[in-house]
């Protein structure tokens, strides 16, 4: 074996297990999107859009309540959120 070779097999070997097991994963996820992307792009438009609707709107109401949303979120959600209740808020409430 050339040492090249010998040496990237070595410094391969030096990465961590749970490396390759969340890029297994990753990869079956990115898997497991395609085919479910696949069967989506059959299903009626008005379907597909509505389901959307309700998951991100379920997504936001999560956000709003528990105030987990991602930093770039944070400006639009803190204008929403003194309308809907919040753990904090309903916590104080009781």
């Amino acid at each position: 074996m050339s040492p090249f070779v010998s040496a990237a097999f070595e410094r391969v070997r030096e990465i961590p297990n749970a490396f390759w097991v969340n890029l297994g994963v990753a990869v079956l996820l990115l898997i497991l999107l395609v085919i479910i992307l696949r069967k989506l792009a059959a299903v009626n438009t008005i379907v597909l859009v509505m389901a959307g609707i309700v998951a991100i709107t379920g997504l936001g109401f999560s956000w709003i309540y528990e105030r987990d949303e991602p930093k770039f979120m944070t400006p639009l959600v803190e204008k929403i959120a003194p309308l809907l209740p919040s753990k904090t808020t309903y916590k104080s409430k009781q």
